[in-house]
């Protein structure tokens, strides 16, 4: 957090491990687009191949160019799963950038969780755990739903620090 170029302490563990979550899962769903555009294009080479293509464009243009190439014949995947995963794929990453592109602000004498910027300069304070962790959810269904796409096994759901399997 920082107050007038002064850099604030966070003291709220809880908050800086759901936004770490938030980072991982949304990694975790950029990776899986790079594959499903390299499967969309049927690019040879594998996965290194696709992830060096798909990196090429952001995000919102490889999800557009994916939906594009859902509608012509020949697309190798299921096209209306693959429409369908545009969708959430969209919905998670439109999260994920509300909350890693906004500033987030602490209390300067206790350094504690204030809120967060949005669009207009606003504070959003309403950006709780509760928000936090639908996003993750998100970000790890759309990535999850994308490994299925291509017809791979997905590993288990995101646990916070410490938590462990039922």
């Amino acid at each position: 957090f920082s107050t007038a170029g002064k850099l604030v302490p966070v003291r709220n563990d809880e908050l800086l491990n759901l936004l770490g979550m938030v980072t991982q899962n949304g990694q975790g769903l950029e990776l899986a687009t790079c594959l499903v555009f390299g499967r969309c294009l049927r690019i040879p080479g594998g996965d290194a191949d696709a992830l060096r293509v798909g990196q090429r464009l952001p995000m919102v243009g490889r999800l557009d160019l994916i939906a594009e190439l859902s509608k012509l014949d020949g697309c190798p995947l299921d096209r209306d799963k693959l429409r369908a995963w545009v969708l959430n794929a969209r919905k998670a990453n439109e999260k994920r950038n509300a909350i890693i592109h906004s500033g987030w602000l602490g209390d300067p004498a206790t350094g504690e969780f204030r809120g967060a910027l949005a669009k207009g300069a606003r504070l959003e304070p309403s950006w709780g755990s509760r928000e936090l962790r639908e996003a993750i959810s998100a970000l790890h269904e759309a990535a999850t739903q994308a490994v299925d796409l291509l017809g791979r096994s997905s590993g288990p759901p995101p646990r916070e620090e410490g938590e462990t399997e039922e």
